[in-house]
C-alpha cells in the first residue's frame, strides 16, 4: 500500500511521526480517495486514460483535424 511506504518513509525522516501515525495514514487514504474520484470522472469524458501514478495521468483524446 502506498501510504504505509510513505509512513515509514516519514517516520525515518521524522523520528516523532510514530505519534501522528494515525493522521498521516488518513491524508493518505484521503488523497488515494480524492484520486480515485478524479480519474473516474476523466474516464467518463475521455477516450482513453493512461494512469501514471496517484496524481499523474495521460488523457488521449480524439485530434479534431481529422
Amino acid at each position: 500500500m502506498i501510504g504505509s511506504a510513505m509512513v515509514i518513509q516519514a517516520m525515518l525522516l521524522w523520528p516523532s511521526a510514530d505519534q501522528s501515525r494515525l493522521r498521516l495514514d488518513f491524508l493518505f487514504h484521503i488523497n488515494g480517495d480524492m484520486s480515485q474520484r478524479v480519474m473516474t470522472l476523466l474516464e467518463e469524458m475521455a477516450p482513453a486514460v493512461e494512469v501514471y501514478s496517484i496524481d499523474k495521468n495521460k488523457l488521449h483524446t480524439v485530434d479534431a483535424q481529422t
